[in-house]
This record gives C-alpha cells, sequence and structure tokens, in this order.
C-alpha cells in the first residue's frame, strides 16, 4: 500500500535507542574487575552473576520498549522488568556497594526515557529516594573513598537532570510529528473547501442566468414567440445539466473520501503517535458513496484511538460485509459513550452519515483480548448484493 512497515519503524526507533545507550556500558568494565579482584572469591561470582544479569535485563528492556512513549498505561511486563532492575541493583549494592552506586545512571537512563508520562513523577521520586539508599549503603561502607562516592553523587545528579531534558526533547519531537501528520489533513480539507467555495460563485452566476432566461421564456411565450422561447428554453436545460455536473464534482472534491487513502492517512497518524497499525484486507468499495462512508468510519474511528485510548495496537479490517477498527486500548471511554449519546457529535454524526449504506456500532472488545474498544460498519442487505 506504499506505507513503512509500522513494526519495522517501531524496532527501528528501539535499536537506535539501544545503540545510544549501550556504548556506556563500557564504563562498567572498571568495576567489573576491580569487583573481582577486590571480593572474596564468593562475593565475586555472585557480583558478576548479579552485574551480568543487569546488563542484559538494561539491553533486552531499550528492545522491548518504546523511547518516549505516547502512551498513558505501562505493561505488566514493562513494570516488572523495572522492578527486577531495581531488585539486582540494590543485589549488587549489598554484594559490592561501589559496583551498586555506579548502576545508577544506567537504571535511570532505562526508566525515565521508556515509562509513560502518567507514571513518570511517581517513578522519578521512587527512583530518587532508591538512589539516595544505596549511595548511603556506600556512605556507611568503609571501603568506599569519599572521592568515589562524591563522583558517583554528581555523576547520578547529572545524569537525571539530562536525561530528563532528553525525554523532553524526544516528546516534543513526537508531538511535532503528530501535528504535521494532522495539519497536513488540515490543510487538504481547507484547500477543498476553497475550491468548493470558487465553485459556488460560479455556480452562482450559472443560476442567475437560468432564472433571467426562464423569465425571458415566460415574456416570449406571452408574446407568441413560440420558437424563440423554445431555444430560450433549450438553453436552460443546458445552462441546468452544466450546473448540476458542477455541483456534483463540488461534493466530491469536498465530501468524497477514498478508502485506501484514509487507511494509509490512518497508519501514518497512528505511527506518528507509537501505535502499531495491523491492516487485514484490501480497501475497496462498489461505489463511490459506499467508498466515502467507509473511509469516514476509518477515520473517526482512529481518531479516537490517538485521542482516548492509551492503545499500543490497532486493527483495521476491510471484508466483503465492511470495515472495523479495534484497539487493545482501556476500554470503554467516557469520551466516546457521550459521543455515541449526544446528537451531531462524533460516533452518532458518523452512524448518520452512513446509515444509507449500513450499520454502525461501537462498544467494548469482547472474548480474545481483555481490553480495548472496537468499532464496526457492516453493510445493509441492499449493498451486499451489489458487491
Amino acid at each position: 500500500m506504499g506505507v513503512d512497515n509500522p513494526q519495522r519503524n517501531i524496532m527501528k526507533e528501539r535499536v537506535l535507542g539501544l545503540g545510544f545507550a549501550v556504548p556506556y556500558l563500557l564504563f562498567l568494565i572498571p568495576g567489573y574487575i576491580a569487583g573481582v579482584e577486590a571480593l572474596p572469591h564468593a562475593y565475586a561470582i555472585w557480583y558478576l552473576i548479579l552485574q551480568t544479569a543487569f546488563v542484559g535485563l538494561y539491553v533486552l528492556s531499550w528492545l522491548m520498549y518504546d523511547v518516549a512513549p505516547l502512551r498513558n498505561s505501562m505493561s505488566v511486563p514493562q513494570a516488572i522488568s523495572y522492578a527486577l532492575l531495581f531488585v539486582l541493583v540494590a543485589s549488587i549494592s549489598l554484594v559490592n556497594p561501589n559496583g551498586g552506586m555506579y548502576n545508577l545512571p544506567y537504571i535511570v537512563a532505562s526508566i525515565v526515557l521508556q515509562v509513560p508520562w502518567a507514571h513518570f513523577y511517581y517513578v522519578l521520586g521512587f527512583l530518587t529516594l532508591f538512589a539516595a539508599g544505596i549511595l548511603a549503603n556506600g556512605y556507611i561502607d568503609p571501603h568506599t573513598p569519599q572521592d568515589a562516592l562524591i563522583f558517583a553523587i554528581l555523576i547520578f545528579l547529572t545524569s537525571t537532570v539530562v536525561i530528563v531534558l532528553v525525554r523532553r526533547a524526544i516528546d516534543q519531537g513526537k508531538q511535532s510529528e503528530i501535528a504535521a501528520v494532522r495539519n497536513k489533513a488540515l490543510a487538504v480539507e481547507s484547500e477543498r473547501n476553497r475550491l468548493a467555495s470558487d465553485l459556488h460563485n460560479v455556480l452562482g452566476q450559472t443560476l442567475t442566468a437560468i432564472n433571467t432566461m426562464a423569465q425571458l421564456s415566460e415574456k416570449l411565450l406571452a408574446a407568441g414567440k413560440v420558437d424563440d422561447a423554445r431555444e430560450t428554453m433549450d438553453s436552460i436545460a443546458t445552462l441546468s445539466r452544466d450546473a448540476l455536473s458542477q455541483t456534483r464534482a463540488v461534493v466530491k472534491s469536498r465530501q468524497n473520501l477514498s478508502i485506501a487513502e484514509e487507511v494509509i492517512k490512518a497508519q501514518q497518524l497512528l505511527n506518528a503517535a507509537g501505535i502499531q497499525c495491523h491492516i487485514a484486507g484490501e480497501p475497496s468499495a462498489s461505489s463511490q458513496d459506499l467508498e466515502d462512508a467507509m473511509g469516514h468510519v476509518v477515520k473517526e474511528a482512529t481518531a479516537n484511538i490517538v485521542h482516548h485510548s492509551t492503545a499500543r495496537n490497532c486493527w483495521i479490517a476491510i471484508d466483503e460485509a465492511g470495515v472495523s477498527v479495534t484497539d487493545d486500548g482501556r476500554g470503554p471511554f467516557k469520551e466516546t459513550i457521550d459521543s455515541l449519546a449526544s446528537q451531531g457529535t462524533g460516533l452518532r454524526a458518523l452512524g448518520e452519515r452512513v446509515e444509507p449504506w449500513g450499520t454502525l456500532s461501537a462498544g467494548p472488545q469482547e472474548g480474545g483480548r481483555a481490553r480495548g474498544w472496537v468499532v464496526r460498519f457492516r453493510l445493509n442487505a441492499k449493498e451486499l448484493d451489489h458487491r
């Protein structure tokens, strides 16, 4: 369909983040060596095991979770991963206080850049208290040099501030990307409205001419000039056909959507919002009016997902019976329920738009995924017979 693979784009972004983070692991090598040499044999083995597990989980987190996610929910596996990182650093600190201190910047980088904003400040607060405990453990340890302790504190504070600023910059970049996609759609809509306005001016002149000629034909008939009146009426018929053709062109340019184009736009918008879009079926319709209806369903449903659902995935399925848009977000959200109940807005207005060709329904996901929301447009029997 001429669009990038969303899964490939997401993995590319994660690999780039990993490429940024992994080189800093080289700074742990001196700690590895010093810890193994300074600790008793049994402690050295445990330190080596714990430190290796921490590095492995740290690397894995960059491949599993998005950098600066736009969603507001944290998955259970992600929360467990962060909990394990905290446990590993605490365990390392008990075995080797110096090693625990120097692991702090890495856990800061992984968590601060990956945690959703809804949990950001809670996690950052806990991380600060946790770091204070690790540094305090290093302070009371008689084998910890004071200069090493001061250096660890400065590194933790500096890295935290820098990584928070980096996170904000990445978030602003993603928001700008989403805004660019929306602005592009608004620009297209504005151009359509401008063309419609220009054509309205042309139609206004045509209809004025038709009205004038109709009055003239009445006068000609009253005067008995039948042939002249017939010629005038023929001109009226010609102008009427032209006006009808122009009107249809205006309606199509302003209102008719392409289902194929709307699927592409939906995928681009979802991608920009960090939501994976899975498409099944080929976008096609038996008439332009039906294609317009299906295009509006995809457009409205995906807009609701981006604005309200906090979803990680979206499924757009198109078949002979219609189209459905499903997400794995937080389930039936209040904004969508309100839009269904209100007159002339949201999904209620969409249901009225597509009513001549089928039925629109929206509700919580049933079976399979425990959470989510699905919008379905199913064709009526007449339209199914035409396909």
